[in-house]
């Protein structure tokens, strides 16, 4: 990536982009974009030295710019992107960025129709509270970081939200794959559920040879090759990580987890909802897996404190209770209340 000294991001704004316009920032490039309107996300970005245009007068674009990146949001005859091409600047989709910053490291990628965010979120928490140097592009703001951009020092893992949206997350190759759920989603892409479970498969077999697939009980069936190992996760005893039993209190839950064939009792995770301790369940397989002990996860995991607006509470008093929620499809709503 060290060759783009200037890159503009057409729609900055989106929570994808701008965690890859932070990642060529922190490199050391220039960084342009443009997106509508101004909005919280934008603002930061501009605090943080990103030069933003609102509207698409193409006569304030910057010149000399290596590279161009977009999403599939962006429509063809956008005034941007026309003129861009016809300089003949290099174009290239977000998606296909992220692969080839994500190929330079070992990839963690965690798909699924619900709680991808939350479970990259903790994935990135806890490795980074146990030493493991990593980059992290996140499809949310993780309080623990203020940010959906994480680097630290020397990274040898990229913890990436893989996205089924217009089928991006079909450009990544993961040494550990993580599903959390299939459903039918984003019909506009795929038609029928069919179509969704199938795309979600051909992802679970893009798991590079003898690496790690991770999977919720849920979708367990998912046809794949056998030279990957797979790790099933649930409530069920047929899981290979058992949730074996969970005591919901005011700050979260105490769990015991059968872990193989170990038994972890009262494990303090703090998180509010059976959705969201599934999905930090998630984080601590990965923990264990590259090996970091019980014991630090534990410490590691009591400095969690999620996602912006993922079951986010603003206010918690005894006569009004304020939480902010991203819950749109019917099974999120459902999980949430």
């Amino acid at each position: 990536m060290k060759e783009y000294r200037k890159v503009f991001f057409i729609g900055i704004g989106g929570i994808g982009m701008s965690a890859l316009a932070r990642h060529f920032l922190t490199a050391g490039a220039i960084v342009f974009g443009y997106d509508r309107e101004r909005t919280e996300l934008t603002r930061e970005l501009e605090a943080e030295g990103v030069i933003i245009q609102y509207d698409t007068n193409t006569k304030s674009l910057p010149i000399d710019v290596d590279l161009v990146v977009y999403t599939p949001a962006v429509p063809i005859d956008n005034p941007i992107y026309m003129w861009f091409s016809y300089k003949s600047v290099p174009l290239i989709k977000r998606a296909q960025l992220l692969a080839q910053i994500a190929e330079q490291y070992k990839l963690i990628a965690v798909a699924g129709t619900h709680g991808k965010t939350t479970t990259t979120t903790g994935i990135t928490h806890i490795l980074s509270k146990t030493n493991k140097g990593l980059i992290a592009f996140v499809g949310g703001i993780m309080k623990n970081f203020n940010s959906n951009y994480v680097l630290t020092n020397n990274p040898s893992y990229c913890i990436v939200e893989a996205d089924e949206f217009d089928r991006s997350f079909l450009q990544l190759f993961p040494d550990i794959t993580i599903i959390t759920s299939i459903e039918a989603d984003h019909l506009n892409i795929y038609n029928n559920y069919e179509s969704v479970e199938s795309a979600f498969k051909q992802f679970a077999a893009q798991t590079k040879e003898n690496g790690l697939l991770i999977l919720h009980e849920s979708v367990k069936d998912i046809v794949i090759s056998n030279n990957i190992n797979v790790i099933v996760y649930g409530k069920k005893a047929d899981a290979n990580v058992q949730i074996y039993k969970a005591v919901q209190t005011p700050k979260g839950y105490y769990v015991d987890i059968r872990y193989k064939d170990r038994l972890f009792k009262d494990i303090f995770i703090p998180v509010w909802g059976q959705h969201n301790l599934e999905n930090i369940i998630v984080a601590m397989i990965i923990a264990i897996e590259l090996g970091v002990s019980v014991e630090d996860f534990c410490k590691a995991v009591l400095s969690f404190t999620g996602v912006r607006r993922r079951f986010d509470i603003r206010v918690n008093l005894p006569n009004v209770v304020y939480i902010d929620d991203y819950a749109h499809h019917p099974r999120e709503i459902e999980a949430c209340l």
